[in-house]
């Protein structure tokens, strides 16, 4: 299933939604990239990242013809961007506005993220909770109701998580404990220091 939306957890300079673009030029289908934090100066520090980017990928893209860098300009400069406030611990309000941006991008019309990605957000245990119901919420595209509903719905999207550092034992436990009552499975990869991967 291709993304139809994308929404990141929080933006930090914007590498995610930097990725997101890179997809598109190799092909993958965007209807919409929601960047997401809840300060307003890295949102804007994202935006400019972004269009930095933007600008880079179409320079350095050697197209084989007229075709091709029209293909390569629709995939990069069409997808709709928004960057957008999103605080974990008031996820109702500011999940409901996101969902509507999802709706208005998405064909077919739906409220729900089908990839949410993070980097660097789990900096204490008390964190993983309301960003967890967070992520959910925006897999779901509606309200977390029932443990039962959770797991059928939000095991349809993805909730992609890197991380440049170990967490504490008290963190895994609570992202254990957030995965079982939210219907999540928990894969986790990593790459030693000799650049391998379990």
């Amino acid at each position: 299933q291709q993304p139809a939306a994308g929404s990141g957890g929080g933006t930090g300079c914007g590498e995610r939604s930097r990725e997101h673009c890179r997809l598109a030029t190799v092909g993958h289908v965007l209807d919409a990239l929601i960047v997401t934090d809840h300060d307003p100066s890295t949102l804007e520090r994202a935006r400019n990242n972004h269009e930095t980017t933007l600008e880079e990928l179409l320079d350095s893209h050697h197209c084989a013809n007229e075709d091709d860098e029209f293909t390569t300009i629709n995939n990069i400069g069409s997808i709709p961007t928004h960057f957008e406030q999103l605080d974990w611990n008031h996820g109702q309000y500011d999940v409901k506005y996101v969902q509507e941006l999802i709706m208005e991008h998405s064909v077919p019309a739906q409220t729900k993220a089908d990839t949410v990605l993070g980097s660097d957000l789990i900096y204490h245990a008390s964190v993983v909770e309301p960003l967890f119901q967070t992520a959910v919420l925006l897999l779901m595209g509606g309200g977390v109701n029932d443990k039962k509903t959770n797991t059928t719905t939000a095991s349809r999207g993805r909730f992609l998580l890197s991380q440049s550092f170990a967490y504490d034992g008290e963190t895994e436990l609570e992202i254990e404990r957030c995965c079982h009552e939210l219907g999540l499975t928990r894969t986790v990869l990593w790459e030693d220091q000799g650049g391998k991967n379990r």
